[in-house]
């Protein structure tokens, strides 16, 4: 049975104190009035809404408006008054994120108003005398924003970021792969259940992380209506699967998600990782039509992605579905099928590269599927990566966790066996070998050296090179 699409999440942004204008409105008179006023509307267009809440002093009263500001489906913001709140967060929503932000205003300049109205695509409401809304401007009003809203939800409304439409840039920011082990390692130090996540994460044992997280998860789901920061506290519990390799449990979690959770692009990516493991471990099992379906469970579920959030982060894990069915096929004697899925693989890879070059994770997988295929066109374009992938990863900004710095040197050690200089090989796998990160970051890399050790089997000297680099990393 085909899921329901889920509700679209409506962030609504307004001053802190009532500006003059709504003193004496009819249209509405106060803050609490405007929430309720914007409410009706968007919950007849189909949204559940949630109003930004404030401190007196400035700023979100708790972490999780932030993170409800960042992956709302819409943002409407009140900028009549430009109040320097509303009008940071609605900059701070327009720099991180290219879903739709809808302005509204009052369209006049008595009483000192800033006329925010002129400003392109700007949803304007009449303000009569004596700087009051008009209340004859209540239903063309709702009209109107009845109409933006349905348009953002069928996809049909442009972002509005007048910087973006000008440019084609992309929204910036780090490296996409890196923000799961960065969140992870922010709510260890700001949340009490980041510390209790951390914690559990350090027991002895893999079977006793999973317990204690298994146990936070009973405890945040039947409190969540009494849990701060319920968002961030089931996201981590999440990605603290990911570490232990607990992959089935990341789906069951996945499934007991809010709806506006579960539809943001992370939650769906590493869903679609924790999907791919299983059906690698189905294909060491020797389930091949396990794997497949799991395969295609993962591919459906990057699929499901809205078109414009989609990063070279979701190209790389695309690439990593495809390889590990490459493998598969490989492995099984299924020629043909390991033929396209390493097509398939490469494409991926390089899709990310196009989007963005500075991420070396992409650009060591695709040199290492090019060697692997090993047709003269795939050594050239290899030749030609390897010096790109060399210079993003040293020009990469300077780790800031563990598992950040993991993935540098290994980029590191895998390009020294492209270009077989063991010299640089062996000294790299001795910072790697001590670096504190799951089991999962070492597996990825040993299938990687696995691959390269395939293409020097008629060369005695660079597969005992390779041996020993791979044997290093086990123990």
């Amino acid at each position: 049975m085909p899921h329901s699409r889920p509700v679209p999440i409506c962030f609504v942004v307004l001053p802190i104190q009532s500006p003059k204008i709504w003193s004496r409105g009819e249209l509405w008179t106060d803050p609490d009035d405007a929430f309720a006023h914007i409410e009706r509307v968007a919950v007849a267009a189909g949204c559940t809404c949630v109003r930004a809440d404030f401190s007196e002093h400035g700023g979100f009263t708790k972490s999780s408006m932030l993170e409800r500001l960042l992956i709302a489906d819409l943002v409407v913001a009140d900028v009549t008054i430009a109040n320097p709140h509303v009008m940071y967060v609605t900059g701070v929503r327009q720099g991180v994120s290219a879903r739709p932000t809808i302005l509204i205003s009052g369209c006049t300049t008595k009483g000192g108003i800033p006329a925010a109205s002129g400003m392109p695509g700007v949803l304007s409401y009449a303000v009569g005398e004596n700087d009051s809304a008009d209340p004859r401007d209540g239903t063309e009003f709702d009209v109107a924003l009845l109409q933006r809203l349905r348009q953002a939800i069928d996809d049909d409304l442009p972002a509005g970021i007048p910087l973006l439409d000008a440019t084609g840039w992309a929204v910036g920011g780090r490296l996409e792969h890196d923000k799961t082990d960065v969140f992870l390692k922010r709510i260890a130090t700001t949340t009490e259940f980041g510390r209790r996540i951390r914690a559990a994460l350090e027991l002895s044992s893999r079977d006793a992380s999973i317990d204690a997280l298994n146990e936070l998860v009973r405890e945040i789901l039947d409190h969540s209506h009494s849990i701060p920061d319920l968002d961030t506290g089931l996201l981590g519990i999440y990605l603290g699967y990911r570490e232990c390799a607990a992959y089935q449990h990341m789906a069951d979690l996945y499934s007991r998600m809010p709806p506006d959770l579960q539809s943001t692009p992370v939650a769906k990516e590493q869903l679609a990782l924790a999907f791919n493991r299983l059906a690698e471990a189905a294909a060491r099992d020797g389930s091949n039509a396990a794997a497949s379906e799991l395969r295609q469970t993962a591919l459906d579920k990057l699929n499901g992605l809205d078109s414009r959030v989609v990063t070279a982060e979701t190209w790389s894990i695309r690439g990593r579905v495809y390889k590990g069915g490459f493998q598969a096929a490989a492995t099984s004697g299924r020629e043909a099928d390991a033929h396209e899925m390493l097509a398939m693989a490469i494409e991926s890879y390089e899709q990310a590269i196009v989007i963005d070059m500075r991420d070396y994770f992409p650009g060591i997988n695709a040199i290492t599927l090019r060697l692997t295929r090993g047709t003269p066109g795939d050594i050239d374009a290899a030749r030609n990566l390897i010096p790109v992938v060399r210079i993003a990863v040293e020009n990469a900004p300077v780790a800031r966790s563990e598992q950040e710095r993991y993935w540098q040197v290994a980029t590191k050690v895998e390009l020294a066996c492209a270009a077989e200089d063991w010299s640089v090989a062996s000294r790299e796998i001795e910072s790697l070998v001590f670096l504190d990160v799951g089991d999962w970051m070492y597996e990825t890399t040993i299938n990687n050296l696995n691959l390269y050790r395939r293409l020097f089997d008629q060369d005695i000297e660079a597969a005992e090179h390779m041996d020993s680099l791979i044997g290093r990393l086990k123990h």
